[in-house]
């Protein structure tokens, strides 16, 4: 009503006026004044959103920043303000220097109200990051990695731990815990269907019971309220409305006042009763990441529950019916630290948890925000590595966790030595010794070819390797055909960094320890590197430390990402069109991400001519990252291979003239195919294969050589051209000028 209207714009311009007080109070202030500050402008921003009062959440949110009034530590103040404003400590200090000298409370709130507002820089990386995250090959592989790392969790990870204790006379974990998180998956299904279906309309990640709401990964640069689950388990029937709901919300998107909400920094327009949903578009991709995350986590958090429970009833020495009430009672209505655990457990194995110091401060790093022209405040650094928290997280559980490398982690220390309680020690040791067993039985496997490493460090021999004998990189072959496991999570990352471990024992019996060396840097930083979340880092290092082969890929790669939905239209493209591309220019690596535009281009070219062809995918292609590689029996590459021979592909002058598209086309397949049909002729031949090795490297060396010769006569005889500017050339380099100007 009327008094209520005047009554909160008294309450609006009283909250300025304190808030200008705090401001100036912060601005040379201590951490406390910062504090006050901090919450003084929580209290404004909330006033200015809702001025019919202060809601219940809103209490809250102003207690969490009352709890630390008095508090000295720097470190504390500090971390605790940018998690809850996004900002640090300095940075509000700076902030609040500039408000103070704003001499009215309108001024002061148009000054926190446009503070609110997204810079273009945020629009740009917002929607850069949704390009990246936009391929639905890459969410599915992502959710076969999620399901393979809580399977190994809940199985053999935690029968070992049974088993550990049950050696040391005091059996923490128990085996009947296996079953009983294999039972929670099938039980939690409904209840993680439905905390999707809630991601999917809030756009951010869905919250577990008990949890305080936190910044998670590819969540929107708003605030939203996200939605919640309970400990009661849903039905199908609930967790269909809720899909319905998330239906509804977005098909609202493109209706004007609809109902669903705002995540992130690009804004969506409405024009009369017509939404232009823009925003809500460009962040689909990041919707599907928070409805994916929320429905592992929720299983998570439900095999956890379950073995906690089953743990809890064991102990309290029950039986029967009691034994089950106490299940089902800890499931329904657990304690705050049962929630603890197992909201931990789920966040850890869905690889959305903090991160260790060094990963919180390369967070921090790539955060701060730099003021630029045009684009305003811009975290320029997320342009580099957006998914610190993601990489790190599958580094730790592949590498930290799961081998013996954890020993010099002073978390893994702890657990080993039972200052974190018997569960934790029994657990942290299983995960190492199921880890390392995995690791000896990869090399096992790697030793009788079954499994493949990173492969040859030197660019030519690898990609020899590849394409002259089929194989490919961090796969397990099966039958004749090598399938690409390295994007499959940590137990994927596992098992690349076996098998290349095997490869360094294997050379270090043969070869000198400076090349063995130099295969161990290669083994662990491709394992790394290769991982799709690292890539940014990796493309950026390969492009500073050897700028003439990759400077110019990397401005490519860089430029096309910013195509629309970059990965995902890359992946439909590669799904469409069945030959890979040459990308040369910055306009074919952007033609190259659009479907059907592809193939334009020039298909690349094997040494042999032919075209080379995308790889195969385990599944439906477009939806799957596991790529397959025919093992390639032929038996000239195989005895190149053998004879450790890499030709390169042919020069792309002739002359010394510059070939076009057209001409390079036609001269590799021309060269290419000459040279099969020769060498098919001469390593088929019995007398080839009684030659020393020596002099069947010879053979062939001067095979390419004489076939490229007369494949570069066919091309100069189609293409006049080539031969009259070769001989302007010469003419001028003897002359020391141009021919037109000598003839003149």
């Amino acid at each position: 009503n009327a008094e209520e209207i005047i009554a909160a714009r008294k309450l609006l311009i009283q909250s300025a006026s304190s808030l200008r007080d705090a401001m100036s109070k912060a601005a040379d202030g201590s951490d406390a004044d910062v504090l006050a500050y901090a919450e003084a402008k929580a209290r404004h921003i909330m006033i200015q959103k809702q001025v019919a009062g202060l809601t219940a959440e809103a209490g809250r949110a102003l207690g969490a920043f009352r709890k630390l009034e008095g508090t000295q530590e720097a470190k504390v103040v500090g971390d605790f303000l940018e998690q809850a404003t996004g900002k640090s400590l300095e940075e509000l200090k700076q902030e609040a220097k500039l408000g103070a000298s704003l001499d009215t409370p309108q001024k002061v709130s148009k000054f926190i109200q446009d503070s609110q507002k997204p810079s273009f820089g945020s629009m740009i990386l917002e929607y850069w990051i949704n390009g990246l995250i936009s391929g639905p090959a890459t969410h599915t592989t992502y959710a076969i990695g999620n399901t393979i790392l809580g399977l190994w969790n809940a199985v053999p990870e935690t029968a070992m731990a049974a088993l550990i204790g049950k050696i040391r006379g005091n059996e923490a974990v128990k085996l009947g815990e296996v079953g009983a998180q294999l039972n929670a998956i099938k039980e939690s299904l409904p209840t993680a269907a439905s905390a999707a279906a809630k991601a999917l309309k809030t756009g951010v990640t869905t919250l577990l019971p008990g949890e305080e709401a936190r910044q998670m990964a590819f969540q929107g640069s708003n605030n939203t309220e996200p939605a919640r689950i309970t400990n009661d388990a849903a039905t199908w029937k609930e967790a269909g409305a809720d899909a319905f709901s998330a239906m509804k919300g977005l098909r609202d998107a493109f209706v004007a006042n609809g109902e669903l909400v705002q995540t992130g920094a690009i804004p969506d327009f409405d024009f009369g009763k017509v939404r232009v949903p823009v925003g809500s578009i460009i962040r689909a991709p990041a919707r599907a990441i928070a409805a994916i995350h929320s429905f592992f986590r929720t299983v998570n958090y439900s095999m956890d529950k379950a073995g906690i429970a089953y743990r809890t009833a064991v102990d309290s020495g029950l039986t029967g019916n009691d034994f089950d009430t106490k299940v089902s009672d800890i499931i329904s209505n657990p304690s705050e630290e049962v929630m603890k655990q197992a909201r931990s457990s789920a966040t850890n194995l869905t690889l959305m948890g903090e991160g260790g110091k060094f990963t919180q401060a390369i967070s921090r790093l790539t955060n701060i925000s730099v003021d630029l022209p045009l684009l305003g405040q811009t975290k320029l650094l997320k342009f580099i590595d957006p998914f610190v928290h993601i990489g790190s997280n599958v580094i730790d559980q592949a590498i930290i966790q799961r081998t013996p490398i954890g020993l010099f982690s002073e978390q893994i220390r702890d657990d080993l030595s039972g200052k974190n309680g018997d569960v934790a020690r029994d657990f942290a040791a299983s995960r190492m010794i199921v880890g390392s067993a995995l690791a000896m039985t990869i090399g096992g496997l790697a030793s009788q070819g079954l499994v493949s490493g990173s492969g040859p460090s030197d660019p030519k021999e690898a990609a020899a390797w590849k394409m002259l004998g089929g194989n490919q990189p961090h796969s397990v072959k099966i039958g004749d055909v090598w399938y690409d496991v390295h994007r499959l999570g940590p137990i994927g990352m596992l098992t690349g960094i076996a098998a290349d471990m095997y490869d360094v024992a294997h050379a270090a019996t043969q070869e000198d320890m400076t090349k063995v060396g130099a295969m161990f840097v290669h083994a662990i930083t491709q394992n790394i590197m290769d991982e799709s979340f690292m890539r940014g880092p990796s493309d950026l290092i390969k492009a500073l430390t050897d700028s003439d082969r990759y400077g110019d890929q990397y401005l490519r790669n860089f430029i096309s990402s910013f195509v629309p939905f970059s990965v995902g239209m890359s992946q439909m493209a590669r799904a469409i069109d069945p030959y890979s591309r040459q990308t040369r220019s910055t306009l074919d690596a952007i033609k190259a991400k659009i479907p059907f535009e592809s193939e334009n281009l020039y298909a690349r070219r094997d040494i042999w001519g032919e075209k080379i062809t995308n790889k195969d995918v385990l599944g439906v292609s477009g939806l799957s990252a596991i790529y397959e590689s025919q093992i390639n029996h032929d038996p000239v590459n195989q005895k190149m291979l053998a004879l450790g021979m890499f030709p390169s592909q042919p020069e792309r002058r002739i002359r010394n003239v510059q070939l076009n598209d057209q001409q390079y086309d036609d001269y590799c397949r021309i060269a290419g195919q000459m040279t099969k049909l020769r060498l098919d002729q001469i390593v088929n031949n019995n007398k080839f294969s009684s030659l020393p090795e020596s002099a069947q490297v010879e053979v062939i060396k001067k095979t390419i050589s004489a076939t490229r010769e007369a494949a570069r006569s066919i091309i100069m005889m189609q293409n006049p051209s080539i031969i009259k500017q070769a001989t302007e050339n010469k003419i001028a380099k003897i002359t020391g000028g141009n021919v037109k100007q000598q003839a003149e």
